[in-house]
């Protein structure tokens, strides 16, 4: 597998000029893929978490990192935070607006064996501190999954992903360590498994958004045991139903691709902009991988 230079560069995509601009690097993390970047909108901070400098298929140790940035929209500045205790990648991050914390879930830990992880964190940006709240029912350890915050009931919604344990799944008539279940979390009521097995494809390392106004998780893409996928599918919470989209999406691309192909989606995939970058309105450079979260101005 061929191998690229991670870079440390933050873009901003303005979707009304649909045009890119490159931000402040000064005091930016290190170069890094497979990390997480969210928003906490009403303070315009965007909080990048981890990753590293392992490639994805390589079982190297001692590439991942366990450190906190929060760079500042408005002043164009980078600063340290308080790094957790635990290295990984391929974790997730959702804001949590109900208690103005950054949840994070899984991913994979810094050893030869890239054991996956189950466990959750909370970041407090009050107190700069990190906590891990002791929860008794959870799913199945996982890297390479998504997750997404439904601000109505004040829930992080956690899908698919790749584990180390195999489970029996209907839906491809095999047992998988690629998982499609689907489960929220939240400080109070813990882990709550919504679905078993998903209406769709199971898969990982795919990309994930909220639509708030149909209260509808859409995610596209990814990997399964056959190989990349290119179909959408949908989880709707007012119906407790997923399907998978029958559409067809812009064509799957291997995650070491230098992708330069940016879509949207509105009832049919549109080609906005050719660019030599990820698909992403806000996004903490990873030239290697495509999973990073998408962030809105």
């Amino acid at each position: 597998m061929p191998s690229y230079n991670k870079i440390n560069v933050l873009y901003f995509y303005s979707k009304s000029l649909n045009a890119w601009s490159v931000k402040s690097s000064t005091g930016a993390p290190a170069a890094r893929h497979m990390h997480t970047a969210v928003l906490r909108t009403p303070q315009r901070m965007l909080y990048v978490f981890a990753g590293g400098t392992r490639d994805i298929h390589s079982s190297a140790t001692g590439q991942l990192f366990s450190d906190l940035f929060g760079y500042d929209v408005a002043a164009d500045s980078w600063t340290q935070l308080t790094s957790h205790a635990t290295p990984r990648a391929l974790h997730t991050a959702v804001w949590d607006t109900a208690s103005d914390r950054m949840i994070i879930y899984g991913g994979e830990a810094d050893d030869s064996s890239k054991t996956k992880l189950g466990d959750v964190l909370e970041y407090d940006p009050g107190s700069d501190t990190w906590s891990s709240p002791t929860v008794t029912t959870e799913p199945n350890a996982r890297s390479g999954h998504v997750a997404v915050w439904d601000v109505t009931s004040a829930v992080m919604l956690m899908c698919c992903g790749h584990g180390d344990v195999s489970v029996y799944n209907p839906f491809v008539s095999s047992s998988e360590q690629h998982y499609n279940d689907l489960w929220s979390y939240s400080n109070s009521a813990g882990w709550v498994e919504l679905v078993d097995f998903g209406s769709f494809t199971p898969r990982r390392e795919l990309a994930a958004v909220w639509d708030a106004n149909t209260r509808s998780l859409l995610a596209y893409g990814g990997r399964f045991t056959s190989g990349e996928l290119d179909s959408m599918f949908y989880y709707s919470s007012t119906t407790d139903s997923s399907y998978q989209e029958t559409v067809a999406g812009p064509v799957h691309e291997y995650p070491y691709i230098n992708y330069n192909n940016f879509y949207r989606f509105h009832g049919d995939f549109h080609n906005l902009e050719q660019h030599n970058m990820d698909e992403k309105q806000l996004f903490y450079h990873d030239r290697q991988h495509n999973i990073n979260k998408q962030l809105y101005f």
